[in-house]
């Protein structure tokens, strides 16, 4: 005879703004992207391998200071290093229409995302106003000279004005923790918003193990995130395949976010059997000391000791 089961509901608590999903794309697109992309940056990475001497670090440079100040002709020492003189060979054209690395990446998508916001467009003057990150700090008392302050916002509004759009952003995903990436989705899909005339931002996610290959072809020890922006000249058939084969990022909850839709905590109850016992399976288990941990013995209390023992 069986025993007895009792169903127990378990509840389980999820926000309404769900993870947004990355779009899917088949592995036969993966591979293609990956090689254009691939031979794409090559000139780069024979640039760096050519003309660029890679850093020791910085526990180098601090070294190589103290051995240019103790000996007397440190200064020429320091103009005639290799280094400088590498920074004379041109650079690719296309290095300047890449974000590289996850910093770089990231920074540049919220201050695009920060200018799709409502509140940073003036309805009047219809221009967006810049990110916190690039307003100049401003110190002194109030009565600086409004010319200066003036040309400053000038500025500002130039340098917001030429953010570019970013076209794709290509991600080793398989090859790296989900913590570093998990962002990318929602943050692709606000910082499209702020160029609406211009494509959507497309999210690649690359085969596994393509990053040592995107490391060899940029000549660089690691490569997590990197971005294409609009514009590339070089990149305009590599931009084309990914837009035709990579869907759009789709965010479904950010339309209710949009019209201040009150949207409820979502309760998910799951009913689970669990079996019961009798009272003679209770005892044995509290017999065998499986029911809990077992009671400490009770210590007897030492009394004083009788002083007419040692009279």
């Amino acid at each position: 005879m069986q025993p007895e089961r009792k169903t127990k509901p378990i509840f389980r608590v999820d926000t309404p703004y769900s993870t947004v999903e990355w779009p899917p794309i088949s592995p036969d697109h993966q591979e293609k992207i990956l090689d254009m992309l691939c031979s794409l940056l090559a000139p780069i990475g024979d640039h760096r391998r050519n003309f660029i001497i890679p850093s020791k670090g910085e526990r180098a440079k601090r070294k190589e200071k103290k051995i240019a100040k103790a000996s007397n002709d440190g200064a020429v020492a320091m103009d005639t290093r290799p280094e400088e003189t590498s920074l004379k060979a041109p650079s690719p054209a296309l290095l300047s229409d890449l974000t590289i690395g996850f910093n770089e990446t990231t920074r540049h998508l919220e201050n695009l995302s920060f200018r799709s916001s409502p509140a940073t467009q003036t309805p009047l003057a219809g221009k967006i106003l810049p990110h916190p990150r690039l307003k100049r700090a401003t110190a002194g008392p109030q009565e600086k000279d409004d010319e200066a302050t003036q040309k400053a916002t000038t500025n500002d509004d130039a340098a917001a004005v030429s953010l570019r759009h970013v076209s794709a952003i290509f991600v080793p995903r398989s090859d790296q923790p989900s913590v570093l990436h998990s962002h990318l989705p929602l943050l692709a899909h606000t910082a499209s918003m702020a160029r609406p005339s211009l494509p959507p931002i497309r999210l690649v996610a690359l085969p596994k193990g393509c990053e040592s290959r995107l490391q060899e072809a940029l000549a660089l020890p690691r490569v997590n995130f990197l971005g294409l922006l609009d514009g590339a000249a070089e990149a305009s058939q590599l931009i084309e395949l990914v837009r035709e084969h990579v869907p759009i990022v789709d965010v479904p909850w950010l339309a209710h976010v949009k019209q201040a839709n009150f949207l409820p905590l979502q309760v998910e109850i799951t009913q689970c059997l669990v079996p019961t016992m009798n009272k003679a399976q209770k005892r044995k288990m509290q017999a065998e000391g499986r029911s809990g941990p077992a009671k400490e013995e009770e210590v007897p209390k030492r009394g004083k000791k009788d002083r007419s023992d040692l009279a």
